[in-house]
């Protein structure tokens, strides 16, 4: 392969990158209201359950 081969192969590497990053926005958008409400305020409802090190505890 020639460096204008691997400069080719690269951008198509980076535009299905950034096709990917446009689709994965496009979802979140969509469920924009579940993601902010089960992922990002999920530590701060009272059921919160905290997995790690093989210890299963409820936050406080």
């Amino acid at each position: 392969m020639t460096f204008i081969d691997h400069l080719e192969e690269l951008r198509w590497h980076i535009i299905r990158a950034v096709i990917a990053v446009m689709i994965g926005a496009i979802v979140v958008f969509v469920f924009i209201n579940s993601v902010v409400d089960d992922i990002l305020f999920a530590p701060a409802k009272p059921g919160f359950v905290i997995k790690g090190c093989g210890v299963l505890r409820t936050w406080p």
